[in-house]
């Protein structure tokens, strides 16, 4: 039993593309419940920067959603479910979320200052601190650009015994790679130093 699985080159390009285009359209459309999203997770009360959140969920086709749950249930296995349990699950969310360095979103424009101190919790808040999926039984992540090439940063981490000593982290994702974790198991993503991280998300309950 794994606490996050990491699958290399696991979506194929036909598949990136069409992720791509999936998100492009939703933006292109500018339904305001869907796109421009911010978020502020775990136990910061700060005001969360550095990342944009566009919600897929109304435009996904049943095909692009097929296609998620057999990928995410091919690795339900290795974090220690049954194997049967995919059948019964439902996504309960799908969105694109990109990655930037702080300050350099509009939305981090109008937050200004509220982050103002240099603790580490402060720091965090602008990228998604550790924090839980609620009732998610599996959260996926498929990235959509590559560590080192496209951004600097941006690593994921997960604390599957809520230690903050004992965490696993993944920083070299490349484009195509997928990971997959308990949703309940606490994670975050660090800021990003350089570029744009791109990921598109899955929960599934």
């Amino acid at each position: 039993q794994k606490a996050v699985v990491v699958c290399r080159d696991a979506v194929p390009e036909r598949r990136l593309q069409e992720l791509h285009k999936l998100v492009s359209e939703v933006k292109k459309g500018g339904k305001s419940h869907l796109v421009h999203q911010y978020r502020n997770f775990g136990e910061s009360q700060h005001v969360s920067t550095g990342h944009e959140v566009t919600y897929l969920h109304e435009e996904a086709s049943d095909s692009l959603r097929s296609w998620m749950k057999n990928l995410m249930g091919s690795r339900l296995c290795e974090l220690g479910y049954s194997e049967t349990l995919h059948k019964q699950l439902n996504m309960r969310c799908l969105e694109a979320i990109e990655y930037y360095p702080q300050g350099q979103g509009i939305h981090d424009l109008l937050v200004a200052g509220l982050n103002a101190q240099s603790t580490d919790d402060n720091q965090m808040a602008h990228a998604l601190s550790y924090h839980r999926d609620g009732s998610t039984v599996c959260t996926m992540s498929i990235a959509l650009s590559s560590a080192d090439q496209e951004f600097e940063g941006g690593q994921f981490e997960i604390s599957p015994t809520g230690d903050s000593s004992q965490t696993i982290m993944v920083s070299d994702l490349m484009r195509g790679d997928v990971i997959c974790w308990r949703g309940w198991d606490d994670h975050r993503v660090h800021p990003l130093q350089r570029g744009r991280r791109c990921v598109v998300v899955s929960e599934w309950w």
